[in-house]
């Protein structure tokens, strides 16, 4: 009997692009909007990516076929009709995802230009996909139940977007694109949306590294080259520029302000400002607001 295919969802947001992954099994959709069967012509409002982990995958369309061996990945447009033959012994992953457009500040045309790239009447095909393991790792969070396993699934497919999106802007040749190291865009905002959302957590330079699977070493190169500072100045550049922020515009207490941007001791937040800005914390939050002819 035929039931109801259910999935993982995760959502995260890429400039004015949201993006919602859908991964097997737990929350229901229904049957029209994805194959319960591999081997039956479909179609879906859905973009789906096929990536061969080894032996071989065949996707056909109305207009021909597409083979995928080992370390391929393919994109099939949304609303394409198609099936896909795994081969014997061979291990694929599939993956269903939607991009909205979102309210967003600023210059980017995220979710356009990716939708561009996307909407295509014939499926796209990345050689020699994953050089990065994102994959790999996305399958090993997937399977074994670590505390930040959603943390870590979304880091990877994030990571698979920046890919999918380089390989597909780097060729006019869809059928022979190569992701390369020198083309990736999505280390920059992994390392960007790590740091700026867990300055204040005192966060881990190897675990970063370890999600990016690269060394600490380049990871400092990376991080030092993008900022100009190392992975220690960039924290601390943002919990003194956070704290300076909550200073000036808030009436939170200042001991509150230290715990905030990641100091359990008040001394040593007093002692990192001050060596910072010249002034107690006290002081800066006076200096701003005090109002020209000596009034505060």
């Amino acid at each position: 009997m035929m039931g109801i295919t259910t999935f993982d969802e995760y959502h995260f947001t890429v400039g004015d692009a949201f993006f919602t992954f859908l991964n097997a099994n737990a929350v229901p959709i229904p049957l029209e909007d994805h194959h319960a069967e591999h081997s039956q012509f479909h179609t879906h409002r859905w973009y789906e990516i096929f990536y061969a982990m080894n032996g071989s995958l065949e996707i056909f369309t109305q207009d021909g076929r597409e083979t995928l061996y080992q370390g391929d990945l393919a994109i099939v447009p949304s609303n394409l009709l198609h099936r896909a033959f795994i081969a014997e012994e061979s291990r694929s992953v599939g993956l269903l995802f939607d991009i909205q457009p979102v309210k967003y500040d600023g210059e980017e045309r995220y979710e356009e230009r990716f939708r561009q790239l996307l909407d295509r009447d014939r499926i796209a095909v990345l050689r020699s996909f994953d050089h990065f393991g994102s994959f790999k790792r996305l399958m090993i969070y997937q399977s074994y139940h670590y505390e930040d396993s959603d943390r870590l699934i979304a880091a990877c497919l994030q990571e698979i977007v920046f890919l999918v999106k380089d390989g597909l802007s780097t060729t006019t040749d869809m059928r022979t694109a190569k992701v390369t190291l020198e083309n990736t865009s999505y280390r920059d905002y992994i390392i960007e949306n790590y740091i700026n959302s867990r300055f204040h957590e005192n966060p881990s330079l190897e675990e970063l590294a370890g999600q990016l699977h690269i060394s600490t070493q380049q990871l400092q190169r990376i991080v030092k080259k993008r900022y100009g500072q190392s992975f220690s100045e960039r924290i601390f550049f943002l919990k003194m520029q956070n704290a300076s922020h909550l200073l000036e515009k808030t009436d939170t207490p200042v001991g509150e302000v230290a715990q905030m941007v990641g100091y359990v001791s008040v001394y040593s937040f007093f002692t990192a400002f001050k060596r910072k800005f010249g002034m107690t914390p006290k002081q800066y939050r006076d200096s701003k607001r005090k109002i020209p002819g000596g009034k505060a």
